[in-house]
C-alpha cells in the first residue's frame, strides 16, 4: 500500500513539473488597465540561430498609464525546458541602477521591449522550450518555441529534393516508354478496303509483327 502511495505522489510531481517554472519568482498580476504579451519572431529555430523575444505591454484604455519601477530593472525573460525546469534567466547576471524609473504608455497604444537571445549567452539544445516574458511587478506571459539541429534540417531537405527528382525521372521514363509503345502499335496496324466486283466492301486487317518491350 505504501509503495502505491509513493508511486502516486511521484506521478503527481511529474505531472506538475511543467508549471514549476511559472511558480518560481511569481510576479504580481497585471492591473486591469494593461495587458502583457510575449512572442518571438518565429516558432522553429535552428541550434545556431539568434532568438528575438518581444514583450508587448498594451494600454487599451482612453487614458495614459504609467508603470512605476523601483530600479532600472523593468523587464525580464526566463527560458524553461519542456519539464518546466528553469534553465536560463536574463537578469541572473545583470546589474541594475538603483533609481526609480517609469514607462508612460499613451491611450490606445503599447510599449514594446525587445530582447535578443544570443548563443554566447546560453546555447539551446534541440527540444521544446517555454519563454516567459515578465514586466516586473506588473505581469507576465508565456510563449513556446522548438529548437531543431541544423544538420537534421539539411538532411531532410536533401532527402525531399532527392525524392522529388527520382519521382520526376520515373514519371518521364514511364511516359516516354508509353509513347514509344503507342508509336509501335500505330506502325504495326494498317487497313485495306478493296472493293469486290459485287460492289460489297470488305476489310482486310493485316497485322505486321513489331517488337513489344
Amino acid at each position: 500500500m505504501e509503495k502505491k502511495k509513493i508511486l502516486i505522489i511521484q506521478l503527481l510531481i511529474i505531472l506538475f513539473l511543467p508549471i514549476s517554472c511559472l511558480d518560481a519568482s511569481k510576479t504580481k498580476a497585471s492591473p486591469p488597465s494593461i495587458t502583457v504579451e510575449v512572442f518571438t519572431d518565429k516558432f522553429i529555430f535552428f541550434t545556431d540561430e539568434t532568438i528575438t523575444i518581444h514583450i508587448k505591454v498594451t494600454n487599451p484604455t482612453n487614458s495614459s498609464v504609467e508603470l512605476d519601477f523601483p530600479t532600472s530593472f523593468q523587464f525580464d525573460y526566463i527560458i524553461c525546458d519542456i519539464f518546466g525546469r528553469e534553465i536560463y534567466r536574463w537578469s541572473a547576471d545583470k546589474a541594475f541602477l538603483q533609481v526609480r524609473t517609469q514607462i508612460r504608455i499613451p491611450p490606445q497604444s503599447y510599449y514594446l521591449k525587445n530582447f535578443t537571445h544570443k548563443l554566447s549567452e546560453f546555447s539551446l539544445f534541440p527540444g521544446v522550450y517555454s519563454i516567459e516574458g515578465r514586466v516586473r511587478a506588473y505581469g507576465s506571459d508565456i510563449t513556446w518555441i522548438v529548437v531543431v539541429p541544423t544538420f537534421l534540417v539539411i538532411l531532410i531537405t536533401l532527402i525531399a529534393v532527392t525524392v522529388v527528382i527520382i519521382s520526376i525521372v520515373l514519371i518521364w521514363r514511364r511516359k516516354n516508354k508509353k509513347s514509344k509503345r503507342l508509336g509501335s502499335i500505330n506502325q504495326g496496324f494498317y487497313f485495306k478496303t478493296p472493293f469486290s466486283p459485287q460492289g460489297k466492301a470488305s476489310m482486310i486487317l493485316t497485322l505486321t509483327k513489331f517488337p513489344i518491350k
